[in-house]
Formats: structure tokens, C-alpha cells, sequence
């Protein structure tokens, strides 16, 4: 797709596929749980959390993402909501 062919070239060029989409998922799970969170950020549907910092790619290799979660109004577990190359540490 035009709007995210960019972020897909960035996390493929890390190693990932959309063949393999779980390695892809538990990375991203992973970096949710070792990074630092933001404070919620409330918004109308629920809490938005921001997630900075080096998250592990396949091969070794790793990179400065950003991901972006949300937990929705009624819910007590996150959902993501879109990850990006972050800024270099």
C-alpha cells in the first residue's frame, strides 16, 4: 500500500517477512515490554501509550522503532495501533 510501503521497507530490510508475520508480532511485543511507555494519553476511544527504543530483529540486527498502542474504552489489554523507524539513539 502507498501510505505504508515505506514502514514495510524498513522492517523488511531488518530481516522480517510478511510470511513470517509472528517473528514480526512477538518483536513487537517484546519492545512494548522492555521500552520505556509513555504516560496515557487519553483520547476519545480509549489510552494511547507510546513505545520508544531499539527493538531485536531477526539475524541480530536492531533498530530504533516506534510503536504506538492503544487500549480501548472497556478493554484491559492493548492493541497496536501502527510502529515506524524511530530517531537514532
Amino acid at each position: 500500500h502507498p501510505t505504508g510501503r515505506g514502514k514495510a521497507r524498513f522492517f523488511v530490510g531488518l530481516g522480517f517477512s510478511a510470511a513470517e508475520w509472528p517473528v514480526l508480532q512477538a518483536a513487537l511485543v517484546a519492545h512494548a515490554r522492555c521500552e520505556d511507555v509513555s504516560d496515557p494519553i487519553p483520547n476519545p476511544f480509549g489510552r494511547k501509550f507510546i513505545v520508544r527504543g531499539m527493538m531485536e530483529a531477526p539475524q541480530g540486527r536492531a533498530a530504533h522503532v516506534v510503536s504506538v498502542w492503544i487500549i480501548l474504552q472497556g478493554e484491559d489489554w492493548p492493541r497496536l495501533l501502527t510502529a515506524y523507524p524511530g530517531d537514532s539513539i
